[in-house]
């Protein structure tokens, strides 16, 4: 149940994102569902649904999933009818070619819980004309955004990595407005826009997008950052060999890929302490380079100084999670390494030369009691001098200049470190800063937010430590409707309306309101059973609604009779009365009587009867016999006097009946001889 209401939720923050975020204003009534289906990286965790207007909206929680092999995804063969794009809040990433080349594809809205775009998300969408990006996105991929037709690109402040290509060759992009966090801008990120043709936009030979310079006119063979520069675009300064010093200004941050490789005559390079990131090859082949202090940088390219021929001193924060030996890898006469994170990885098997060639024994690498550093330089006998500890900077016979160059402030939390380095032989010498006071922020961070029952608190934090001042409370908010869903009623039961309430509280903001009964709605009588003349039928009718019924009876049919005639009786034979019964179940109904044998008649006096022919002669009287006169004596008859087999016969007549026995015995025939003897 919980499920389903997420869901439901979901289409709702899908329809408010539609109507206020794109501009959308079809009511659900006017479009339908295409097609739908999962598309996240834990199955149904994301939904899609494609809506008949033409509209794709992404709902869920978490990541997208992609067939990586492919990089097909559900909605391919829709392409050609997808206008707008929705990918709602709740949803962390738009995979790999997610939407690539969706020609028709007009709108996209960007949900703010998104935190990368990747790798040509949206390339070929040469229609794309609106994109709204999400303020908490972080990287924009490369080739996210290239060939697509919007004017106008407004980057949030979350944004710290734009890859190589991201908005390339997007012809009509001409108004960029950018954040002022990004670490990175990849290789030809804005090339063949609008913007960058504009000459209106370079100033004396350099384009800025923000405060990030993007690409300078190489006929120039001087140049002059602007302050408050905030970042440098790959290869910028790149095979500049005419480029012999720059001032960086101390606001950059981040200095992309191969930014300034090959300018094999740059020498003098002055970095600010607030660069934080360094781009692969930044200043790879860069031979003249000679110290490079970086005290807050966080991320370091592999190879970044390679073939740096004069680099003697690198000098890393404590803030630096990776260093790759790489990084110096032709750095021949590099004589002090110093990494001031106890925790920083060292990577040297990228290459098969392990420990590189280019460190000498004359090399100090330096950091604290066991860190990475102290545990590379013992597994590769290299000098180590501890940071920190009994012998921390404890080093003799050195010629140290009078400053010391801090290259850890010190903080609230942390013992600051200062190091300078001697003349000589490059040994450095160290000195732990003892703890400061809070540092404070200028701005409130909420602690807690405030509800409708629970009021929040916010207070100004300590920006290296949890310490807080100022606790302020934040009044109560207001409440966060949610629908309590009702039900229709039906013919014996009352439903409820749609109520609201609180989804925090759960107070009831609208009661839910009595729906009456409906009644049943029943239809015509229907006769199930049809009635005959010997039992009764049966008629029913049902509610259209559910399943209620009513039945009734329906009267027995009467009988259809049938006459049976009278038959008279004669002097051989009784006769009937008139009779009757039913033609359908043969009941009878008059019962038919018999009728006596009627007496011969004989009307015309010749002694037969006029009907049957019978003889009616009267018989005479017997002659009385007188018993004094004996009576004469019978004659014996002769059986063979009437005779007619052979059995007493002779001469012809015998031969005759012999003929005729034959004839008797070969068909089976017998009969009895007048002298009652049987024969064939």
């Amino acid at each position: 149940m919980q499920k389903k209401l997420i869901k439901n939720l979901l289409l709702l923050l899908t329809m408010v994102a539609l109507c206020f975020a794109v501009g959308v204003t079809a009511s659900a009534e006017e479009r339908t569902i295409i097609d739908s289906g999962e598309c996240g990286a834990d199955g149904d965790n994301v939904i899609w649904t494609l809506y008949n207007d033409g509209e794709l909206v992404i709902s869920g929680e978490g990541e997208m999933k992609i067939d990586e092999l492919n990089y097909q995804y559900p909605w391919d063969c829709y392409t050609s009818k997808i206008n707008s794009v929705i990918v709602n809040t709740g949803i962390t990433n738009i995979p790999t070619r997610s939407f690539n080349d969706c020609r028709n594809l007009t709108k996209v809205y960007i949900g703010d819980s998104v935190k990368k775009i990747e790798s040509s998300a949206f390339q070929f969408c040469d229609n794309l004309s609106n994109v709204y990006i999400g303020k908490n996105v972080e990287i924009i991929g490369s080739g996210a955004f290239g060939w697509c037709s919007f004017d106008n690109a407004i980057i949030p402040d979350s944004v710290t990595h734009i890859e190589s290509q991201a908005f390339y060759c997007c012809s009509n992009l001409s108004e960029i407005t950018i954040g002022g966090n990004i670490v990175d801008i990849g290789i030809d990120a804005f090339e063949y826009t609008a913007y960058a043709k504009n000459q209106n936009n370079w100033d004396d030979g350099m384009l800025y997008i923000g405060d990030y310079l993007v690409k300078v006119d190489s006929s120039l063979d001087s140049y002059t950052l602007k302050n408050g520069t905030l970042g440098i675009a790959a290869k910028t300064f790149y095979r500049r060999t005419d480029l012999a010093n720059l001032i960086i200004p101390n606001t950059v941050i981040g200095i992309s890929e191969l930014a300034f490789a090959y300018c094999s005559n740059l020498t003098d390079l002055y970095i600010g302490n607030n660069i934080t990131h360094i781009g692969t090859a930044a200043f790879a082949y860069c031979p003249k380079l000679k110290i490079i202090n970086l005290p807050n940088l966080v991320q370091l390219g592999n190879c970044a100084f390679a073939e740096c021929d004069k680099l003697e001193n690198l000098i890393l924060s404590d803030k630096i999670g990776v260093f790759y030996i790489d990084t110096v890898y032709g750095c021949d006469n590099l004589t002090s390494l110093t990494i001031l994170s106890s925790k920083c990885k060292i990577i040297s098997d990228l290459t098969e030369i392990s420990p590189p060639s280019n460190f000498s024994n004359k090399i100090i690498l330096s950091g604290y009691i066991n860190s990475s550093i102290e545990q590379y330089a013992n597994e590769n006998n290299y000098h180590f001098l501890p940071l920190d500890g009994e012998n921390a900077g404890i080093v003799q016979n050195h010629q140290y200049p009078t400053k010391w160059n801090e290259v850890l402030p010190a903080t609230c939390t942390e013992r600051g470190l200062t190091l300078r380095v001697c003349r000589t032989c490059c040994e450095i010498e160290s000195k732990v800063l003892p703890y400061t006071e809070h540092t404070y922020s200028d701005e409130f961070i909420v602690d807690c937010e405030s509800t409708c029952t629970t009021e929040g608190k916010k207070s100004r934090h300590c920006i290296f430590c949890d310490a807080k001042t100022e606790e302020t409370t934040i009044p109560l908010a207001q409440h966060t409707e949610q629908i309590i869903p009702g039900y229709a009623s039906d013919c014996i039961n009352p439903g409820l309306t749609d109520g609201l309430e609180c989804a925090v509280c759960k107070e009831v903001i609208r009661e839910c309101d009595l729906i009456d009964e409906l009644g049943h709605d029943m239809g015509d009588f229907v006769v199930t059973i049809s009635p005959t003349c010997q039992s009764e039928g049966e008629e029913m009718s049902k509610c259209s609604r559910c399943e209620e019924a009513e039945s009734r009876t329906i009267d027995m049919l009467s009988h259809e009779a049938e006459i049976l005639g009278k038959k008279d009786a004669t002097c051989t034979e009784t006769g009937l009365t008139a009779g009757a019964i039913c033609k359908n179940c043969n009941t009878i109904l008059i019962v038919q009587e018999i009728i006596g044998i009627k007496d011969h008649t004989d009307t015309d006096g010749n002694y037969k009867c006029d009907m049957c022919l019978t003889d009616m002669t009267p018989e005479e009287p017997d002659t009385p016999t007188d018993p004094t006169i004996p009576e004469a004596p019978k004659t014996p008859s002769d059986p063979t006097k009437d005779c007619d087999c052979n059995c007493h016969a002779d001469g012809i007549k015998k031969f005759f009946f012999d003929f005729i026995l034959f004839f008797q015995k070969l068909f089976r025939q017998n009969k009895e001889c007048a002298c009652g003897t049987a024969h064939y």
